[in-house]
């Protein structure tokens, strides 16, 4: 075979083979195409193709799903492409007409978008003269879209024209959907372009226009580098509720109206990407009255913001990035209305200027607080009060804030947006509003009316300026000055108190710090449920308040709290104070504070039985709270206390110790001091039972009549001027079973008026078992003398009381007038029931009565004994029948001057009965004696003698009735000696 043969056959045969696959590529073309396009396709694939048609003068293809860049989705069904050639290729007189009878959009996922055509999405050489370019080569010359849809989260349904006009290089383009209407104007001519756009509702109203050209500089070269450009938006406000917007967008422009206009110009680079080449950018908004819905999220209230420009608002960059403003200018009115009010809560003029060199703007505004009643009745406010109601609120307050951008030439993106922020609430600013408490049985306790008060009204003023700061903002906020008045009153007009904050100086960052100077003062405080009523309180304290994440801190320094009178039930104080030069409190999770000292005075402190004054001092004073437990600690003492008790015991008493609280249990250790006499106790008592006990000790003190009882506690009955005493025990309130008190006496001499004792001796002790106060068993007593005007002497007894509430003295001896004087027992109930008892006196000497009376119409001689049945009581001593009898051989007696000469002239048995008492020597002498609690004691006796004066030789019976008041009588024989002299005498 030759050569060329062999050639033939190997061509037939390739021709062949490139036959066979092209048919197959025809036969399988909707599955190869795509296989063959999607390397070219920079990262969008076609995912389906359907019924492939390829003409010359038409492509279609019954469904193409093409999956983009960055994740979304297009699919297209029935489309054609006619004139395929000059959309494929570009031309400026293209003749293609594109069309498809339904186009559906999907939106990527948020996380299925490639990262890796990242530089496709978005490269930074995007051209703006290569997007006109293409769009004048590739815009088809008519383009139909029947229906497309867009399924994103708010999944939208219209239809999309467009036609090309090549002779007048324009092209018009109307999208619909859901009856509105997006129809955009484009027009370009060589290096203009110019375009115009409009939404357009259902109602045929204009919702919004956009106008704007763009033009090539004409002074660059002739490759595209910067551009010039205009755009014109202006905006319906009340129509924008009817675009496909997001629900919740919906909602907040539902009750917007009123038209915005901005005006964006400037110097665009063709590599539109390139912000750092934007230059000499304006922007300028103006409007006459737009009306815009504020959230109630805030305040709780629907409110509506309104802002009319007098001047536009404009703004003029050199540059975008770094951003350096030029100018910032405007001026506009704005108003805050609440819902349902008539009048604006806020009125402000808002002035943006940069005549200095340096842009501020400026805010000068009032709030009228009579259009706050919705915002106080609005939840938020309602719920932080509870159960407190405020309603018709009145006042205004004047408003002045600042705020200054940088220096134009120094703005750049880490440059804070504002700097020197300030705004000011100016002096007589003033709100007034009631105030009433909302009953809510068994769900919030009564704040109010403890304190006797259910409504009233609360007045704030300003009196001096009070200005919020901040050097940037977002930043450190700063609070200074203001002095802010607060009056509350009764419904009625009773003035309840004037509050007064000043000095106020606050940091907010991250941390907050305040410090500030309180006053209060209320005329009357009364809380009726208590009990308590306190007259002109008034309060003065420096206030410093840190606070962070982790930890809250207060101090209080120079507290001084203040009142002319507190009354409690049937207690008292006039002129009290509480002062405290420190108090820190910190809460870090667990409360804790702390104060060096405080002082505690009242001049006057009244009870039923007793009176004190003085103050009380605290130091390392310690306070916490763990485990819901509350602790507390602290020493105290006291300067001398003025102590009345009863209204005739005083004593200047000191008191010292340390007291601690754990829970509900208080507890420490005392030492009370009045003159020579100190007394210690350990005590606690429980808060809550309302219960405690103590353990009482008082050391041996020595007493003289140089320092007597007297001089440590005044006003008491019985005055001890030598001797020693010890005391001590332990007690409970309510007295409990097994509280015990004991006394030791060591030669105690004591003076109750001019009675006085000496040398008594013994150890006394009571228990207390069974609601009544005992002795275990009776306790021995002694006392050297005991001097009621008449001296006793060589007393010896037992004392013990019993469950009866007995008082027994038994085994009674003393020695009296030479005579002895015993006694079983003397009993004396203290609950007022009679007892009987009897005292036998033996050996009483008449002539030592006698000389005891130092009488100079009296003598007598001879021995007594008495029997004296006793009977005791509540009304006192009683003697009945008592029994008086003299020993043989008698005595003598001597009674002159007894009767008056007139009383024995008209008497003449009386006058011989007065003669012969003048010189009576008696053998028998017996009787009764009466004595009542009157004190008046009656004797009838029975003398059997002879008288020298009258009938010498016989016997003259004499039958005498006496009375005397024995009280009257001792009193008369104290009078009668030196009581200092006496006593000294006995206590050599």
């Amino acid at each position: 075979m030759n050569l060329k043969l062999r050639k033939s056959i190997v061509f037939s045969t390739a021709l062949a083979v490139l036959l066979a696959v092209l048919l197959w590529l025809w036969l399988d073309r909707d599955r190869m195409t795509p296989t063959l396009l999607n390397p070219f396709l920079q990262g969008s694939r076609i995912q389906e193709l359907q019924e492939l048609h390829l003409a010359p003068r038409k492509i279609g293809a019954k469904t193409l799903t093409l999956v983009l860049a960055d994740g979304a989705t297009l699919q297209v069904q029935d489309l054609q492409l006619h004139n395929p050639l000059d959309l494929l290729f570009g031309s400026r007189n293209n003749r293609s007409r594109l069309s498809a009878s339904q186009l559906i959009w999907t939106p990527a996922p948020d996380d299925t978008a490639p990262q890796k055509n990242a530089r496709a999405i978005g490269t930074p050489d995007l051209s703006l003269h290569d997007l006109l370019q293409q769009l004048q080569r590739y815009l088809p010359n008519a383009m139909q879209i029947r229906q497309w849809q867009w399924r994103g989260a708010e999944p939208i349904t219209g239809e999309l024209q467009a036609q090309r006009n090549n002779a007048d290089e324009s092209a018009k383009v109307q999208i619909s959907a859901d009856g509105r209407q997006l129809k955009l104007d484009v027009r370009w001519r060589g290096e203009q372009f110019q375009f115009g756009a409009q939404i357009v509702a259902a109602n045929g109203e204009s919702i919004a226009t956009l106008n704007g050209a763009l033009n090539r500089d004409s002074a660059q070269s002739p490759a595209p580098q910067h551009w010039r450009g205009e755009l014109t938006a202006t905006a319906r406000l009340d129509q924008f509720k009817t675009l496909p917007i997001p629900p919740d967008a919906v909602a907040r422009l539902a009750g917007a109206r009123g038209d915005v206009t901005m005006t964006v110009s400037g110097q665009l680079p063709d590599r539109l990407l390139q912000l750092d080449e934007y230059r000499d950018i304006a922007a300028e908004v103006r409007t006459e009255s737009a009306r815009l819905p504020v959230p109630d999220s805030t305040l709780g209230v629907p409110l509506e913001l309104s802002l009319k420009t007098v001047a536009p608002f404009t703004v003029r960059l050199a540059s975008v990035r770094p951003l350096q403003p030029e100018e910032i200018a405007g001026r506009g009115d704005l108003e805050i209305t609440a819902e349902n009010e008539s009048a604006p809560l806020l009125w402000a003029t808002i002035s943006a200027d940069d005549s200095a060199g340096q842009a501020k703007i400026t805010v000068d505004g009032t709030l009228d607080f009579a259009a706050a009643s919705g915002v106080l009745k609005a939840p938020p406010l309602q719920d932080a009060l509870s159960p407190l109601v405020l309603d018709t609120p009145s006042g205004s307050a004047r408003l002045h804030g600042s705020a200054s951008l940088p220096a134009l030439n120094q703005i750049d993106r880490d440059t804070a947006a504002l700097r020197d922020i300030a705004v000011t609430l100016l002096p007589a600013s003033t709100l007034k509003v009631s105030v009433t408490e909302k009953g809510q049985p068994g769900k919030v306790e009564p704040l109010l009316a403890p304190f006797n008060w259910r409504s009233g009204t609360a007045q704030v003023q300003l009196t001096e300026p009070l200005t919020v700061t901040a050097p940037t903002l977002p930043g450190k906020l700063q609070l200074e000055g203001g002095k802010i008045k607060l009056h509350l009153q009764e419904q009625r007009g009773t003035p309840l108190a004037d509050i007064a904050l000043s000095a106020l100086s606050c940091e907010l960052t991250d941390d907050y710090r305040c410090t500030l100077s309180a006053s209060a003062q209320l005329p009357e405080l009364s809380i009726p449920a208590d009990n308590i009523t306190v007259k002109d309180l008034a309060l003065d304290s420096h206030l410093t308040l840190k606070l962070t994440d982790t930890e809250q801190r207060w101090q209080l320094q120079q507290l001084a709290v203040t009142a002319d009178r507190l009354a409690l039930e049937t207690v008292s104080a006039d002129n009290i104070a509480f002062r405290a030069g420190k108090i820190v409190c910190v809460d870090s999770g667990a409360p804790t504070c702390h104060s060096p000292s405080v002082d505690a005075s009242v001049a006057t402190l009244k009870g039923d039985d007793f009176e004190v004054g003085g103050t009380v001092g605290f130091t390392d004073v310690q306070f916490s709270r763990e485990n819901l437990e509350n602790r507390a600690s602290a020493r105290f003492h006291t300067d001398p206390l003025q102590l009345r008790l009863q209204g005739k015991y005083k004593a200047d008493v000191s008191i010292s110790g340390q007291l601690a609280l754990t829970g509900d249990r208080v507890h420490g250790d005392s030492e009370v001091q009045s003159g020579a006499v100190t007394l210690k106790a350990a005590w606690q008592h429980d808060l809550q039972k309302n219960r405690g006990s103590a353990q009482l000790d008082m050391p041996a003190v020595t007493f003289s009549q140089g320092s007597p009882l007297s001089q440590s506690i005044a006003g008491l009955p019985v005055d001890i001027v030598a001797g020693t005493l010890t005391a001590g025990g332990n007690v409970s309130w309510p007295q409990l079973d097994g509280d015990q008190l004991r006394a030791t006496l060591d030669q105690v001499a004591a003076t109750h008026g001019d009675i006085f004792a000496v040398g008594a001796s013994g150890q006394l002790a009571a228990t207390h078992r069974d609601g009544h106060w005992l002795t275990p068993e009776p306790q021995p007593m002694r006392l050297d003398t005991l001097d009621v005007g008449l001296p006793i002497e060589k007393i010896r007894f037992t004392i013990g009381l019993n469950g009866d509430q007995d008082l027994t003295l038994g085994n009674i001896s003393a020695e009296l007038l030479d005579g002895k004087l015993h006694s079983k027992a003397v009993v004396w109930n203290l609950a007022g029931e009679e007892r009987r008892s009897e005292v036998d006196i033996e050996g009483i000497s008449l002539r030592n009565l006698a000389d005891e009376m130092d009488a100079e119409n009296f003598a007598a001689s001879g021995t007594l004994d008495l029997q004296v049945p006793l009977i005791t009581g509540k009304d006192g001593i009683t003697v009945e029948q008592g029994k008086v009898q003299a020993r043989p051989p008698g005595g003598r007696l001597r009674y002159y001057g007894a009767f008056s000469p007139e009383v024995l002239a008209s008497n003449p048995s009386l006058k011989l009965v007065a003669g012969a008492l003048e010189d009576y020597n008696y053998r028998e002498l017996s009787g009764t004696v009466e004595y009542p609690p009157s004190g008046d004691m009656q004797m009838a006796l029975k003398l059997v003698g002879r008288s020298n004066s009258v009938a010498a030789d016989r016997d003259l019976i004499i039958n005498l009735n006496l009375e005397n008041n024995v009280p009257d009588t001792l009193r008369s024989l104290q009078a009668s000696r030196d009581l200092t002299e006496a006593l000294e005498k006995k206590l050599q």
